[in-house]
This record gives C-alpha cells, structure tokens and sequence, in this order.
C-alpha cells in the first residue's frame, strides 16, 4: 500500500487512530484524509500524532467537507496541532483545508526548519498575527518549494462568507 485516500464519516477520533495504526507504513507515501463536516475539529490534536507515525509520508492531505457550514462558528485552532507533523522529514506536499489554524513567526520558523524538502504548501484557513515577510523563511529554507499557497485572516477579521451566513 503507497497511496491512502479516505472519507471518515464517523466523529470517533480515537476509531481512526486504532485504524491508522494497524497499516503498514512502510511504503506509505501519500495520506489524504477528508473529515465529515460533523468531526470536531479540535479532535485533531488526538490525530496528528498518529499521522506522524507514518514517517514515509511524502503527501499529506487532511480536509473536511462542508468548509463554508465548518467556518461558521469555527475557532481557529491552536498551530501546535500540526507540531507532531514536523517529524515527517520527507513530507514534499502538505494540504490544510477547511480548518483555521493560528500560527505565530516562530511555528512558521519550525514548520520551514522541519520540512526543508517541502514543494507544496497550502494553508487555506491560516489565522494569526503574522504578515507576508513572516513568510519568507520557507524561501531561505525550502530549496524545493514550487508552491506557498496560503490565506491570511489577521485575528479580529471574519471570515469570507461569515456574515452572510449568520
């Protein structure tokens, strides 16, 4: 097995951990994972760990479905959640859909250190207090990287859609 796609349907974070567990990651090297609109986005901090088991890991995807229901009342995240990952040091792709996450410089600083073969990065919900310049630590240390696609929401600031919707 090498390439993994999933639509978990269920809310039980610790089921999907057992099921990470019992595959054999030897040649697992690419994990995309879509989570119900219903999972509670603040389990991914019991998710992550279990992900960074997979150390072959050169793609990895995690999204959920319904982004515009999942960002209605939606907290940005605490960025440690994706600490566990950085152990991952052949990741060269990493997806974040549809979960805003608060990043500072200094987990910016890590992720850039942690991932120097990275090529594709892509945080569509990025939450925090950092500008553009925070992200030129990827271009000094990921040598590889084809692609930084990112969206930045200063705290205080909704999100597109917000209003509308409440």
């Amino acid at each position: 097995l090498t390439h993994l796609y999933i639509k978990y349907k269920s809310n039980n974070a610790t089921a999907f951990t057992r099921f990470l567990s019992g595959i054999p990651a030897e040649r697992l090297t690419l994990v995309e994972v879509t989570f119900a609109s219903s999972f509670p986005t603040p389990e991914l901090f019991r998710i992550t760990p279990s992900i960074a088991s997979l150390k072959q890991l050169e793609v990895l995807v995690i999204k959920f479905e319904d982004q515009e229901e999942r960002l209605r009342d939606q907290r940005a995240l605490d960025g440690r959640i994706l600490s566990p990952l950085y152990t991952i040091s052949n990741l060269r792709w990493f997806h974040l859909r549809s979960v805003p996450i608060a990043l500072s410089r200094a987990d910016l600083e890590q992720m850039a250190l942690s991932w120097s073969r990275i090529e594709g990065l892509v945080l569509d919900t990025l939450h925090g207090n950092i500008a553009l310049k925070d992200l030129a630590v990827f271009a000094g240390r990921c040598q590889n990287l084809l692609i930084l696609d990112v969206e930045i929401r200063p705290f205080g600031l909704p999100w597109p859609g917000i209003s509308a919707l409440g």
